[in-house]
């Protein structure tokens, strides 16, 4: 059938799949025919062959993406919660006892303003001890806290720290800034104690009124004993 001519059945040529005699295609494992290795269908990570399948990141294999999984952190109390997670993957983290999850003490939360001063503190003492590297203060207006800073004087320049002290901005972010300074108003200062985890109320060298980019310097801030003997009491 392919013209040539002996006397040998053995080599007789045949048709391949296409019905061509002597030709060369083949069926693929999709049931494709034809001579050309180049489009030959493979399997997908399913193992389908010319399926369109793939394995998610929680190991199921399908074609459906509407289901992938999303590892990830499902606890809402966690510092990392995910909200696309679908999947707990383990990785939750939370916050130190008493702290938030960017580290701030937890009364000692607040948000940034457009509108701020700065109260420079030489002296932070509690009980006439200097406070320590993991100690906090916090700047107060009644009882909102309007800024805070770690004392960490090594990282304050010639080490001396300073508290931003964060104003009301009624254009900016008047919901979120509510109970925040306004100009001639006096912040009040607390100290947290992180080696006890306690907050004392302090006292300043002296009172200073809040103005729009203002910088204020305070000799001292002190936590004293009551008459009881109570740290920052009122006795």
């Amino acid at each position: 059938n392919c013209g040539t001519c002996d006397n040998d059945p053995s080599n007789d040529c045949v048709q391949d799949c296409g019905g061509t005699w002597g030709g060369a295609g083949y069926v693929d494992n999709c049931g494709a025919c034809d001579d050309d290795a180049s489009n030959d269908c493979v399997q997908d990570e399913c193992g389908v062959w010319s399926g369109t399948g793939y394995i998610d990141e929680c190991g199921v294999c399908d074609d459906d993406a509407s289901n992938d999984c999303v590892p990830g952190c499902m606890d809402e109390g966690a510092c990392n919660h995910d909200i696309e997670a679908t999947d707990d993957d383990g990785s939750c983290t939370y916050s130190e006892e008493g702290f938030n999850c960017e580290g701030h003490p937890m009364l000692f939360e607040y948000i940034q303003s457009n509108l701020q001063a700065n109260y420079i503190i030489v002296d932070v003492k509690i009980d006439g001890e200097n406070v320590d590297s993991e100690d906090w203060v916090g700047a107060f207006n009644g009882d909102t806290c309007v800024g805070a800073r770690q004392w960490d004087i090594s990282n304050c320049g010639g080490g001396i720290c300073d508290v931003p002290v964060m104003g009301y901005d009624e254009t900016w972010d008047p919901v979120g800034t509510e109970g925040y300074m306004e100009v001639g108003g006096i912040p009040s200062f607390k100290v947290f104690d992180a080696s006890a985890n306690q907050y004392y109320d302090a006292i300043a060298s002296e009172d200073i009124a809040w103005e729009i980019t203002g910088i204020n310097i305070l000799a001292h801030l002190n936590v004293y004993p009551d008459c009881n003997g109570d740290l920052g009491g009122t006795a």
